[in-house]
């Protein structure tokens, strides 16, 4: 996989490579949803071996449709109309694997109530043992699995996906409402976030065979309640602790950087980061807009109509139904608008935002193992040092034990030094597979998102053209 060089840091549709032309969008299509992008399908077992430093294999089919890294509103799910964008042939694989997360179910009431989610998938991976299935999963086992992942590939540098965020206000109202799981705006979004995390997942050539997702994905019945995922638990703390060290030690120790490439890549990672915040707080920014836009003008619908009740001129009152009909149906779409920008745009920007991070944990591991290779270096010269003032004090004994030592500190650098360069080649693989992802999803987000404005557009003139005729009579009266 390779990238090219000439292009600049803020381009982030350059490694994409299809043309949209929105002029060429159905406007008389009914769907009002967010288009999902392919989902990668898996490598030849050959290439799947669990090798830190490999990247992903090239793809030698075209990918299968698959669910979107951002889901839509449930009533959007099924609507049709958008653009299929070709991915990247870097990132597919031979052999397919889909995943989908969907109706929630709250089990129990009151404290102790939780909500559990239908996880289904589709593969042709021969290390699966069915080709589809599907199981019932709560939140906690998503954690379970993102914590296992973690603890297991992070140390080699591979970009883990962003854990589901929890929310114990949330959660508790979910707990306490007697109304159903499937209309609740949390909910909902939780489900989108539990379904982006297994596409990655998914999407990853390591991760895919990885044996504690296969057994997510495939094991029947509940699996074994993980205790690190309890925020109060032992491991929950040490987690915790281990976190502020790691910060306090990204903060007081400094590389000395000799690959120019992971330097401009810091600093990319760094502006990107910023833009994307700023993005994602204009088009939440929109969305709030949009929606106060739609209930405003169900107000106005609903003045409207009073008004229509109590007029005594026959074709004025019709005028004022007509009007209010007109100006509720414009804020439902503008309302259905927010919705669409919100799942399509902002949770998927959300979503980048926290991968960013993961990147960010990624180039860290690569500078921890750095660290270690040149402390191991620092402590073989120290060693040397004192092998020689033994010599010259006439220290034999000692001078020898210095040696043996310095013969197993030359082992560590020279190990040290494997690691660092094994882990470098994982972490530029990873970032730039990365690069090509990100690319691909925001450039299918965006322009289906302009494809649903257009034909929001397009109804709402539709709305006003039906109008004009009942605007007329008044006028003609």
């Amino acid at each position: 996989m390779e990238k090219s060089s000439d292009n600049s840091e803020d381009d982030i549709f350059a490694e994409t490579n299809e043309t949209v032309d929105v002029e060429d969008v159905d406007l008389n299509s009914s769907g009002a949803g967010v288009s999902t992008p392919a989902a990668a399908a898996a490598p030849a077992p050959a290439a799947e071996k669990l090798e830190p430093s490999a990247p992903p294999a090239a793809a030698s089919a075209p990918p299968a449709a698959a669910s979107a890294p951002a889901a839509p509103p449930a009533s959007n799910s099924s609507s049709g109309g958008p653009s299929k964008l070709e991915l990247p042939a870097s990132l597919a694989f031979e052999y397919l694997l889909t995943v989908r997360v969907t109706k929630p179910e709250k089990i129990g009431d009151g404290m102790g109530a939780y909500v559990a989610y239908k996880v289904s998938f589709s593969t042709t991976i021969p290390a699966f043992g069915r080709p589809e299935g599907s199981v019932r999963r709560r939140f906690s086992d998503f954690l379970g699995l993102y914590e296992k992942l973690h603890e297991k590939y992070l140390r080699d540098g591979f970009v883990i996906p962003p854990k589901p965020e929890k929310s114990v206000v949330g959660a508790t109202k979910v707990k306490m409402s007697k109304d159903s799981v499937e209309e609740d705006h949390f909910v909902e979004r939780r489900r989108a976030q539990l379904e982006r995390f297994l596409v990655r997942c998914s999407d990853h050539p390591v991760l895919r065979m990885d044996p504690d997702f296969r057994e997510f994905l495939e094991h029947d019945g509940d699996l074994p309640k993980s205790s690190g995922t309890r925020a109060l638990s032992g491991a929950g703390v040490m987690r915790v602790f281990s976190s502020i060290g790691s910060s306090v030690q990204r903060m007081t120790y400094k590389m000395d950087e000799t690959d120019q490439w992971f330097e401009d890549k810091n600093q990319e990672v760094h502006q990107l980061e910023e833009h994307l915040h700023r993005l994602h707080s204009s088009i939440e920014a929109l969305v709030n807009h949009r929606r106060e836009y739609g209930c405003m003008a169900e107000q106005f619908a609903g003045s409207a109509n009073m008004i229509s009740s109590v007029e005594e001129n026959t074709n004025l009152s019709f005028a004022f139904t007509k009007l209010a009909e007109t100006e509720e149906r414009v804020g439902r779409l503008q309302i259905e608008q927010a919705d669409s920008d919100y799942y399509g745009l902002a949770e998927l920007l959300h979503d980048h935002l926290a991968m960013l991070e993961s990147v960010r944990a990624s180039l860290y591991e690569r500078v921890r193992v750095y660290k270690t290779w040149k402390d191991a270096e620092i402590a073989l010269t120290k060693k040397r040092e004192e092998k020689v003032r033994n010599e010259l004090g006439g220290k034999a004994d000692k001078a020898a034990a210095c040696e043996a030592a310095a013969r197993e500190l030359e082992g560590q650098v020279e190990r040290g030094q494997e690691a660092f360069d094994k882990i470098s080649a994982t972490v530029r693989s990873e970032l730039e597979r990365y690069d090509l992802r990100r690319g691909y999803e925001l450039k299918t987000a965006i322009v289906a998102s302009l494809e649903h404005q257009l034909r929001q557009q397009q109804c709402v003139l539709e709305a006003w053209e039906a109008y004009l005729p009942e605007a007329k009579r008044i006028l003609a009266a």
